[in-house]
């Protein structure tokens, strides 16, 4: 039986990938729509891009399709062949099709492009760990002594990881929802990983019995069992930082997940795959009062999280300088697109009584309703 290497890419590399691959004038095709009988000239270089058959959920029926595919190609010997691959489904590829499958390599590497790779929380250096702690300062509201807390348990981290003792920072806070509590999280990976996707998860409906399933996967043979929500979002960003909110709702058997995660810094998932989380952060969010905290999560688990705190209300004053800082921030977009909003409308929106909200997230919403009235006919004209 023939053995194909495959090339697995980064998708945001594509366009690169597709213009290295013009000036050599070869053209990616679609497995998905290439006809079995497709005539292959010899000496003639093919890439097959195999990633839109994984782009919808019944996987087997993608393999069954590419094995069949793999099967005509070594009946018919034919070899000029370079299957292509989205990194984030190279994986189940090769554990399905592992006996087609010499090797999984690098379609970048091989190309010569350069790949543009995010530096971790670890990696960066100390220039940009100072850039960091300004953004951390400066884009979360309130809660200082949480802020100075979480840069401490960093700069820690940063120690820690380096000489094999801490492979992950995980981060528990708890409070009213709307006061900031993800946000940092967000602030975090916004400025370490940019427009990667970020890996974030719900547990509101991680209670049931099936809630480990739908967190990593089921065994071989059940419906969807390639599938979960955590090594399927891990797979698919370059991101390290995780955000998993609600974290109270979880069932048992995720509490233990996680209670071994912490202190492994991996874990396997249903099919075997194993996941490596060093230097990832995984920032946990609640929503719980206090006195109910050790009645919902062990002290096993309690005892795993580097950091543990409770956020408190914001101040008025805080609250005021976020409305100036957000609505700052959407007049500079809305000026990249060449809407001006008139210096007295600004000064009036910085205006607002924040002392009737409660939280930062339903002065944002006030903010986008009025902003949004004001500018509304500005972007679609009546005629």
């Amino acid at each position: 039986m023939s053995e194909y290497i495959v090339y697995e890419y980064d998708k945001k590399n594509r366009n690169k990938i597709k213009q290295k691959l013009k000036e050599r004038h070869i053209k990616i095709m679609n497995l998905l729509t290439t006809k079995e009988n497709y005539q292959f000239e010899e000496g003639k270089e093919y890439y097959l891009d195999a990633s839109s058959l994984f782009n919808y959920d019944k996987i087997d029926v993608s393999i069954a399709i590419l094995e069949k595919f793999f099967q005509i190609l070594e009946d018919k010997h034919i070899e000029n062949i370079k299957f292509i691959i989205e990194k984030e489904y190279s994986r189940t590829l090769k554990d399905n099709l592992y006996y087609f499958i010499e090797k999984i390599c690098s379609l970048e590497k091989k190309l010569n492009i350069k790949i543009e790779t995010n530096k971790s929380i670890v990696e960066i250096d100390e220039k940009e760990f100072e850039a960091l702690k300004e953004e951390i300062n400066n884009k979360i509201y309130g809660n200082e002594s949480f802020k100075k807390r979480l840069i401490e348990e960093i700069e820690n981290f940063r120690i820690f990881n380096k000489i094999n003792m801490q492979a992950i920072l995980s981060v528990f806070v708890f409070g009213k929802p709307g006061i900031g509590k993800t946000e940092t999280a967000r602030v975090i990976h916004r400025k370490l990983y940019g427009q990667e996707d970020i890996i974030k998860l719900n547990f509101e409906n991680y209670s049931g019995e099936n809630a480990l399933s739908s967190l990593i996967g089921s065994p071989r043979g059940y419906i969807g069992s390639e599938h979960g929500e955590l090594s399927e979002k891990i797979a698919k960003s370059q991101s390290k930082i995780i955000i998993i909110d609600e974290f109270e709702k979880a069932s048992k058997p995720v509490f233990n997940f996680f209670l071994q995660l912490l202190e492994e810094g991996k874990f396997t998932d249903s099919l075997g795959r194993e996941y490596n989380l060093n230097e990832y952060v995984i920032y946990f969010t609640s929503n719980i009062e206090a006195n109910k905290l050790h009645e919902k999560i062990s002290p096993e688990l309690f005892s795993r999280f580097n950091l543990i705190y409770k956020m408190t209300d914001i101040s008025i004053d805080t609250k005021r300088r976020y409305v100036s800082d957000r609505i700052d921030y959407i007049n500079s977009l809305l000026k990249n697109k060449n809407i001006v909003i008139e210096d007295q409308k600004i000064r009036e929106l910085k205006d607002l009584d924040v002392s009737q909200f409660e939280d930062l997230r339903k002065i944002n919403n006030t903010i986008r309703k009025l902003i949004g009235k004001e500018v509304y006919d500005k972007f679609h004209p009546k005629y």
